[in-house]
C-alpha cells in the first residue's frame, strides 16, 4: 500500500511544494531524499519477497531460526525507512 500510495503523495507534495509555499525546493536535497526513500523501501520489501519465495509461513507468532538473517535485513530496512 505504500508503494502506490504513499510515492504518490510524495510525489504530489514535491511537485506542489512551490505553489503552497512560494519559493523552490533545493533539486540535490530533493533527489538525495527520493535516493535514500527508494533504497530504504526496497531494502524493506525486497526482502520480505525473498522470505516469502524461501517458504517463510505468514502470520506466525515466532518463526523459524533460518529466517532471522531475512527479517534483519527487513527490520533494518524499515528503520532507514522511517529515518527518511
Amino acid at each position: 500500500m505504500f508503494g502506490g500510495a504513499g510515492f504518490a503523495i510524495l510525489a504530489g507534495l514535491h511537485y506542489w511544494y512551490p505553489k503552497m509555499f512560494g519559493r523552490m525546493y533545493s533539486e540535490r536535497q530533493a533527489k538525495i531524499g527520493w535516493l535514500l526513500l527508494f533504497f530504504g523501501f526496497n531494502v524493506l520489501y525486497f526482502s520480505m519477497f525473498v522470505l516469502g519465495y524461501q517458504g517463510m509461513p505468514r502470520r506466525y507468532f515466532d518463526y523459524p531460526p533460518e529466517y532471522f538473517p531475512g527479517h534483519l535485513v527487513s527490520t533494518m530496512g524499515s528503520w532507514f525507512l522511517a529515518r527518511v
